[in-house]
């Protein structure tokens, strides 16, 4: 059955609401995307729209990244005009420009980038270089007068166009990674820093304070942990780089990882959550190739390989050993 007009139009209009909330303004947080993927989960209606209407902001604010932008008297022209927020996708077009203009003239223009959960996406940058972004990843971009970018949070492959006039910064969690032509891979959560070289050589910088300033140089193979109390540098073999690459073909690769860990691996693609009891079953170890978002063939092969216990409950999987006698 069609949906009714005025229900289309509501759905419309909150589906735009929701890009604007979370493209666009600075507060967007775990419990706004716990709503939003409760809203998403009530109707196929709200996630065709919520789909569509961001495949179109995406679409519309690359472009603008590639021309100037609309002086701001037009802006005041036109947004009085627009009846909804989801009249038109040039509606969300103008919108977002205008609050992007809004935020102030001393501040960089700015263009931000994000997926969901279980989300990829691959940017194409104006100066020829090339991110990657992973699951739950926010990432913000400026190319004015200097190439600058801000991981926020997760995880992204970076493949930069070789500028030796114009070198290319990468900032997350307090620290700058500079480089002038290079492939390298950053990780960012609320405890550490991960970056890792594959072509070329970065340089890491860290300010957290004057007695605490650090930097290290990377090369291919380097891989660089950062964390608030200082850091650290291993050289990780071809096969181990290889390993934490394989996200890039919507896989993962465990050799060996505790069983702690893989879950971890896992909750960081999927909504549906990884539990594990207690600490012995957490220290149980697993080895295999599993697809990010195949959180059930991840299950049973633990069940059958480690003997453990699996029970859904709600949203979660818990893992726990199975007792003697139990």
């Amino acid at each position: 059955m069609t949906e009714p007009a005025a229900n289309a139009n509501t759905t419309e209009t909150r589906a735009a609401e929701w890009i604007v909330a979370r493209r666009v303004r600075g507060d967007w947080d775990a419990h706004k995307q716990a709503a939003l993927d409760q809203w998403l989960a009530q109707s196929p209606a709200h996630t065709t729209a919520y789909l569509r209407l961001d495949s179109a902001w995406e679409r519309t604010t690359r472009l603008k990244a590639l021309r100037p932008p609309p002086r701001r008297f037009a802006l005041r022209n036109i947004l009085p005009s627009l009846p909804t927020l989801a009249k038109s996708v040039a509606a969300l077009a103008v919108i977002g420009i205008g609050l992007t203009l809004a935020s102030g003239p001393e501040r960089p223009r700015e263009q931000t980038y994000a997926t969901a959960l279980g989300g990829h996406d691959v940017l194409k940058l104006p100066d020829g270089s090339q991110v990657e972004l992973d699951t739950d990843t926010v990432l913000r971009v400026s190319l004015v007068n200097k190439r600058e970018v801000w991981l926020d949070k997760g995880q992204a492959y970076f493949q930069i166009a070789h500028d030796p006039h114009h070198p290319f910064t990468v900032t997350a969690a307090n620290r700058k990674v500079t480089v002038l032509g290079t492939k390298f891979l950053m990780r960012q959560d609320s405890k550490r820093l991960e970056v890792a070289v594959m072509e070329g050589k970065v340089r890491l910088e860290s300010s957290e304070g004057a007695a605490q300033q650090r930097s290290a140089l990377l090369t291919l193979g380097d891989e660089a942990v950062a964390t608030k109390s200082g850091m650290t540098v291993t050289r990780k073999t071809p096969q181990a780089r290889a390993q934490v690459m394989a996200w890039r073909r919507g896989l993962l690769i465990f050799d060996q990882n505790t069983l702690a860990d893989a879950a971890a691996e896992l909750n960081r693609y999927n909504s549906r959550k990884l539990v594990i009891a207690d600490t012995a079953t957490g220290a149980l170890t697993i080895g295999g190739t599993f697809r990010t978002n195949d959180v059930e063939a991840f299950t049973r092969v633990v069940r059958k390989i480690l003997g453990v216990d699996v029970q859904s409950r709600g949203d979660d999987i818990v893992i726990s050993q199975k007792h003697v006698g139990g």
